[in-house]
Order: C-alpha cells, then structure tokens, then sequence
C-alpha cells in the first residue's frame, strides 16, 4: 500500500465542526464589514487589498481571483477564494493554545490572538466548539451526526497518522509483464521525467519544439520515428506566445506539417500569459503550490496529454536551484504528475557556463538532485571548429551532437545530431521573407566508406607509401596526401580535395591501416609522420572510412 495519511470521515468531519467556527471569528477580525461567504471546502473573501497570503497554512494562497462591479466610482471588488486546509488549521491553533506560536501573520496583518476576549482560546482550550446546527446543515454533510462529532476528542492521532506496510512479493511472469511505454527513441516515457541540458543558445528550444510536432504528428522528422502519435503539451515560461508560434511556423514550413495534421493533438502555452510554477516561496521557505499541480493534471487529463515540455526548468518553481533539498521537491512534484497523469515530463534545463566546451551531465546548473531524480537525461554540444574542419564545414555552430547522458530504463543509445538551419517566414510586405527563424532538422554525421575505392586503388596507395615516413600535417610540402591523392582520383590542391584526404587519412589511422608517430625531421624538430601498418583492415568488406 506504501505511505499515506490516514483520517476517517467522521474525525475529518469533526475537525471541520470545531475548526470552521474558529475560522470565521479570525476572519470577521481580520477582514471587518466584509461579507465573507463559507462553504465546505471554500472561503470566498472580498478585499481591495491585493497582497492576502497563505494564513499560517489554515488557508492557502488565493488560486482564483475574481471582480465584482460595485455601483458609482467605487472600485471593483477582489474577491478571492481560498481552500481551507483543516488540518493544518488545527495544528496552527493548536500550537497557539500550547504557546508556541504567538501570532497569526498574513502578507498584511498581524493578529495577537490573546486579545480575542472569551473567543478562540478558551474554545479550543474546551476542545469543542458552539455551532449553529442549522447553519451546519447548510455547509456540511446532512449524513454526518454533529452530535457525535462535536463530542469526539480531538487529539494528535487524528492527524498525519501513518499506514505503512511492507508488500510481499507477487507471483511475476515475464511474459505478461507490460512492456515500457517509450514515445520517443529512448528518451519520451510514461510516468517519468527525463531532462535536456545544455549552454543557451545551442538549440534547446528548437529541438524540442520540433520532437513535438514530430510526436503530435507521429512523422519521422528528425532521424527518430514516435511509436505512435500522441498529444503534446509545449509550455515556455520565458517567450511570448507570439515568438513560440513563429518557431512553430518555421518547424512547419520546413517538414511540410499542416493545421490539420496538428489540431487537437499539439498544446502551447507561454508563462508571459500565465504564471506556471508549481511552488510558491514566502518567508524564505518553498512548498510545493497544489493549486498549480491539480490545474496541470486536470488539463493533461482532460485533453489526453502523453508529453509534457517545460522549457525552461527555471521558469516552472521558485527553488533556490543550488539547494538539493528544495530541488528534490521540485523533481518530486513532477514525478507526482507523470505518475498521476502517466504522462511523460520532459524539462529543457540551463548549464552552468562552459566557455565552448562540451556539455556533460554533471554541467547541469544547480543541485545534482536534477541528475538524479530524471529517468533520462541528454546533453547538447556544439559541434568543435576543429572537428568540422576536418569535414569541410564553416558554419560549425549550426550543427548540434545529442548525446545521451544518462538513462535508468535503457542501454545508452550513443550520440546522434541534428542541424540548425535558417527559414524564413513570409510575414514581410507583400507576402516577402520578414522574420528568420532557426529550425532544427536531421543530420547524418558524414560516414566515408571504402567502397567507393577498388582494392586496385587501395592496393596502389599502399605502394606509393611504401615504409617511408610522410608527414600528416596538409600545410607541409611533403604532406602524405599529396602521395595518395593521384591514386583515389582526389585534387590535394582544392579545399575539398583536402578535406576528404584529412578524413581518409583521420579513420584509416583510426582503424590502424595508418599508424602515426613524432619523427625526427632534417632540420632537427619532431613532427608526426603516418606510414603503412595493417593495410588490410582497409580491404572489403567495405566499413565507415572514406568516401
């Protein structure tokens, strides 16, 4: 069964017979001439004063908020309602008969509760409470016997008692187990939360934004085919609706994804329009905001949502990020809703600063309670300017590498990448290019494959090296290209030339047909030098070399 509170009907309805009186006198206190309306769960409380915070907990902080027109110049009324906890209003009175809480404080008043005359104290003192019976039949449950309840004792072991019991094992056949439920390579599963970091700027926002359509779609975009298709829900907390709708149009225009393909299956949101955290911090102290977790799990239920995007991590809780506790409750809130939901919950995360190296797990910015919490996790790099020289690419920063950095449910899936590419979208006048977006889309890192070249090729440039030692730096006049050009049908006087002589020159070492080692050379410096060791390794089948 696990671990829950444990309280009857009839102790919680005690509770709200004793309690709701108590609170409706500190409310006539605290809000004096107002017309406060009570219901069972509910306080409806008008004030013009903008800044009412959770009370000791006996209340929570106001979740909705609504006008009412008032006649003449008199502003509108705020009304705000409230759900009252009655079991944490319980210890917070109870603590006060004990004298260890002296104050009832909200964001603006503060109440010395020992100057209520013959009211709250000696109420709770009595342990019972005088209540209008027919009043009673109006806000709460005609079932219940107010009788029985008013003359209940109320003591600690009606509160946060523990069940908590061990599970034997059941019988497990293997092959009735269900399976994972993966949405999206080995990254997207139901019921848990998986995690995408990087530096800003590198894509973050672009790749998610085009797995989703991927997702709702159910088309292969990326290099990746969804299982199946699925409703996704894409929240940003930091860009206007406007700027998440233009990156959507450009993922659109690129794949050639219509309206129709994406209706009722793809959900966007911007926290420009709605405050999306699911923690609130007062006094220095978080607690997770229920209000905020029960308006998400409504909304994934109600429109059959499988994937969540909260991008940017930092946008969804108020957490002090370097605090593993806080951080914890965080992950555990989201845990709470992918368990709830069976929705997968993916959020895209900041590092810390990397000054253009490569992005590893522990990069994560804040408490490592993220790394460990999340089911999955994978990292964004920029491609390295020494790497895409080697391949003949200028614009290194285009091209991204996603390597998967952690993963609880599935052997590592290695790395793969993807391209930014640049669209633009026809909102100039007359219908011209107006805004470019940056798009991600597929990319295949090369592959060069030693097929393309005749055992009769491979066969001659192993002659022309014959045992010699040749330099393997392309800016050196006896460079080894310039020996094994002529016999591929490759120019080492053009950049491309050279670029697919760097590659050939790069793998064949790597596969130990080359071996490469610091020689002497005639003006007495070291330089490295290539020359024949394991020429076989090249011969067909052909593998991942050259081509």
């Amino acid at each position: 069964m696990g671990v829950e509170m444990t309280i009857s009907d009839t102790e919680l309805f005690a509770l709200k017979v004793k309690i709701r009186p108590l609170l409706l006198k500190l409310i006539t206190i605290l809000f004096p001439g107002e017309k406060v309306i009570s219901t069972e769960w509910y306080l409806e409380i008008p004030s013009r004063d903008l800044k009412i915070y959770s009370f000791y907990g006996v209340w929570t902080t106001p979740y909705s908020v609504y006008h009412e027109p008032l006649d003449g110049d008199i502003e509108d009324l705020i009304v705000y309602i409230c759900k009252v906890d009655y079991e944490t209003a319980y210890r917070s009175l109870k603590e006060f008969a004990e004298g260890t809480l002296k104050e009832f404080t909200t964001g603006t008043f503060e109440l010395d509760l020992s100057s209520i005359e013959g009211g709250l104290l000696p109420s709770l003192a009595r342990n019972q409470a005088q209540i209008d019976e027919e009043e009673s039949k109006e806000v709460l449950p005609s079932d219940k016997p107010i009788e029985e309840a008013i003359a209940m004792p109320l003591t600690d072991k009606h509160i946060g008692k523990i069940n908590f019991t061990a599970n034997p094992i059941r019988h497990i056949n293997p092959i009735t187990l269900p399976r994972r439920d993966w949405l999206y390579g080995k990254h997207y599963i139901s019921q848990n939360v998986s995690a995408t970091v990087s530096p800003g700027g590198v894509g973050k926002s672009s790749l998610s934004l085009a797995e989703a359509v991927s997702i709702a779609t159910g088309r292969n975009l990326l290099g990746t085919q969804p299982t199946r298709c699925a409703n996704l829900w894409y929240i940003n907390g930091e860009d206007p609706l406007e700027e998440i709708e233009r990156r959507l149009a450009a993922v659109m225009l690129n794949h050639h994804i219509t309206h129709a393909e994406l209706a009722g299956r793809l959900f966007i949101n911007s926290g420009r329009d709605n405050d999306i955290s699911i923690t609130k911090t007062e006094r220095n102290s978080m607690t997770i905001y229920e209000p905020m977790i029960d308006a998400l799990i409504n909304e994934i239920k109600r429109n059959n949502i499988e994937v969540v995007i909260l991008d940017p991590f930092v946008t969804i809780h108020t957490a002090n990020e370097n605090d593993n506790v806080q951080m914890n409750q965080v992950i555990k809130a989201l845990r709470d809703i992918a368990h709830r939901t069976e929705a997968s919950i993916e959020v895209v995360h900041h590092t810390r600063k990397l000054n253009g190296a490569d992005t590893s797990m522990d990069d994560a910015r804040g408490a490592s309670a993220l790394q460990g919490g999340v089911r999955s996790m994978r990292t964004l790099s920029r491609m390295q300017k020494s790497d895409a020289e080697k391949l003949g690419i200028e614009d290194h920063y285009r091209y991204i590498r996603v390597d998967d950095a952690k993963n609880n449910l599935a052997p590592s899936s290695g790395a793969w990448w993807v391209r930014l590419k640049s669209v633009g979208l026809p909102n100039g006048p007359n219908l011209t290019i107006g805004d470019e977006v940056g798009v991600v889309e597929g990319w295949q890192y090369p592959k060069f494959n030693t097929g393309t070249y005749t055992n009769e090729q491979l066969e001659n440039v192993k002659k022309a090296l014959g045992n010699e030692w040749h330099r393997s730096h392309p800016r050196a006049t006896n460079w080894v290209g310039h020996i094994i050009a002529p016999h591929l049908g490759l120019d080492s006087t053009n950049k491309q030339g050279v670029r697919r002589l760097e590659c050939f020159i790069h793998n064949a070492v790597a596969k130990g047909a080359l071996k490469e080692e610091n020689h002497k050379m005639t003006n007495g410096n070291e330089a490295p030098c290539v020359s024949v060791a394991d020429w076989s390794k090249l011969s067909p089948p052909p593998d991942s070399l050259v081509g």
